[in-house]
């Protein structure tokens, strides 16, 4: 599933979806309520605690569709991605 189609069918501009994607967005609840529909996920799911155990996260991921662990991956790419850029410029200013 593509940022387009769950943007479709969350009835959010892929442009909000994507910047939510990378972290650069505040959802509203109603925001948050509809990506939980359109994934097909219960809200507390989508928001859940950081507090659950990795292996209830993994457990959970592999329970969602192909096109939902597609759209779990990109996130995961992405915030490795910023963390990895981050953590250069962390270094860089230290020096």
């Amino acid at each position: 599933m593509t940022q387009e189609d769950l943007g479709k069918k969350a009835g959010i501009p892929r442009s909000n979806y994507s910047e939510l994607e990378n972290g650069k967005g505040n959802p509203s609840l109603i925001t948050l309520t509809k990506i939980a529909n359109a994934l097909q996920v219960s809200l507390s799911d989508l928001v859940r605690s950081p507090d659950a155990s990795l292996e209830e996260r993994i457990h959970q991921v592999k329970s969602l569709d192909q096109d939902q662990q597609n759209v779990i991956d990109q996130m995961i790419e992405n915030a490795l991605f910023r963390h990895e850029n981050q953590g250069g410029k962390d270094e860089e200013r230290e020096r």
